[in-house]
């Protein structure tokens, strides 16, 4: 097993970005990683569908950050990010699986397959579910518009 192993590649990394607009699906921000929603395991995995596109979330706290922004945020708040599908249960397939996107309106997206070529896609979804997870997906959704982790600006280069 390699170092690489789970991680996306370009195609999907560029999947991954376009679904919430080159933003961040948190706060909007351009700054972007790719955050794995059901995660790689320390070493890798030889799981081909970690790198599938429908695993990854958009967020801001990209390789300048670190760990900042709303990628860090995920990583540290587990079951709030849980709750808005940036990260997934071990087992929970990524396909079909809705998360939280805030560049578009505040919807919510899922990947599914293709039918005619088998390629991911990205598309709307409803979240039915019962009440109380209701109730607490927009709790958490308001605790995040309250507490967007702060980006620090980073000053342009002067010539």
């Amino acid at each position: 097993m390699t170092a690489d192993a789970g991680a996306f590649n370009p195609a999907a990394r560029a999947a991954i970005y376009l679904a919430t607009l080159d933003r961040c699906a948190g706060c909007g921000r351009p700054d972007l990683s790719a955050q794995h929603r059901r995660a790689r395991g320390m070493g890798g995995t030889s799981d081909v569908s970690i790198g599938h596109p429908a695993n990854g979330v958009a967020l801001c706290g990209g390789a300048l950050a670190g760990v900042l922004g709303c990628h860090g945020w995920a990583e540290r708040n587990p079951v709030p990010a849980e709750l808005l599908g940036w990260r997934l249960a071990p087992g929970t397939p990524a396909l079909g699986a809705p998360f939280y996107a805030y560049p578009w309106a505040e919807a919510w997206l899922a990947w599914e397959e293709d039918p005619l070529d088998n390629t991911p896609v990205v598309r709307f979804v409803d979240v039915e579910e019962e009440l109380d997870r209701r109730l607490l997906r927009l709790t958490t959704v308001s605790v995040l518009r309250a507490n967007r982790p702060l980006m620090p600006v980073l000053a342009k280069p002067t010539r």
